[in-house]
């Protein structure tokens, strides 16, 4: 993996063998680097013609619900226009509420958005496995 943009709040990588990014977020995060950290995320897809990600949150801590709700009703809308479509393996937080308040915002992105393909797995090689298998199609 190449890594395209590191903080302590989020690393995003682009794999070698496969056309994604895999963003791997970690501990407790301010409204504002949860917004730069999906404003990089966005930069980096579009630089690479990337439309497949992992979004894995499984270091990540507290996020807040507004910083939930700019990502469901403004950047993702905006993100999906400029990028077309996005298949997304999700591997969720450990902590119960983050889990539970990310799922909630992306199941309402998907319910919106066609375009937004998304899966939860547990298990890092599962998720390659699936966006390796999704179609390029948009």
């Amino acid at each position: 993996m190449a890594i395209i943009f590191k903080e302590t709040y989020l690393t995003i990588e682009k794999n070698e063998r496969e056309p994604f990014a895999r963003l791997v977020w970690s501990g407790d995060l301010t409204n504002e680097q949860y917004k730069k950290g999906w404003q990089a995320a966005l930069k980096a897809m579009q630089d690479l013609d990337l439309r497949k990600a992992i979004n894995d949150q499984r270091a990540l801590g507290n996020v807040s619900m507004e910083a939930y709700a700019w990502m469901t009703t403004v950047f993702f809308p905006a993100a999906l226009k400029q990028l077309g479509r996005l298949d997304m393996a999700i591997l969720p937080s450990k902590k119960l509420f983050t889990k539970l308040s990310a799922q909630n915002m992306q199941n309402k992105m998907s319910a919106i958005d066609m375009n937004f393909n998304k899966e939860y797995f547990l298990e890092l090689a599962e998720a390659e496995t699936w966006l390796a298998n999704t179609s390029e199609i948009a």
